[in-house]
């Protein structure tokens, strides 16, 4: 079976993502986010988040309050901190992120990987990802502010995985992953 390549760039949506350092403690990746790209307000329980910015502006919003981070500019946010990021300028923009410590990050994005080999681009890999992780017994990279949404949503991927077929994915990536 093939090797996962995790340092192949890769499209989802309207964002691009590239891994740069990849180790036991530290996951590094350059993000480009087209016009309006961005993810909602969301929480990581196991890691903090480094942002650097190499080319901005960048939207962000951190415990309730917006925060605009030019070129240059920095911010953290530790574990349990609810936050959203979103390209609100007319520019793609380019954000470095720090994962630390890194569990199961790589292991996330070997996922995508595999996914987009077959359907490259699709935002849909990252829904696959939400359905997969939980099956492959990996912790959650990042869940929604409200543990109710998480619920529903994953009712609502059991559901569509059941019919769509995903099941079959998991005896397909688990090998490559590990």
């Amino acid at each position: 079976m093939a090797e996962v390549n995790i340092y192949r760039a890769f499209k989802l949506g309207k964002e691009v993502f590239q891994s740069l350092l990849v180790n036991d403690n530290t996951f590094k990746m350059d993000w480009w986010l087209e016009k309006s790209g961005g993810v909602p307000r969301h929480i990581h329980y196991y890691l903090d988040k480094h942002f650097e910015v190499p080319q901005g502006p960048v939207s962000f919003l951190v415990d309730g309050k917006k925060l605009l981070k030019n070129t240059g500019e920095t911010l953290i946010v530790p574990k349990g901190i609810k936050h959203g990021i979103k390209n609100e300028s007319s520019n793609k923009i380019n954000v470095r992120v720090i994962y630390a410590p890194e569990v199961d990050v790589i292991k996330m994005f070997k996922i995508i990987a595999c996914l987009n080999e077959k359907n490259p681009g699709s935002s849909s890999n990252m829904i696959k990802y939400f359905y997969l992780y939980p099956r492959l017994g990996l912790k959650s990279f990042s869940e929604m502010p409200s543990k109710s949404v998480m619920s529903f949503m994953h009712g609502v991927l059991n559901f569509i995985g059941f019919f769509a077929g995903w099941k079959k994915l998991i005896s397909d990536i688990r090998p490559r992953i590990n």
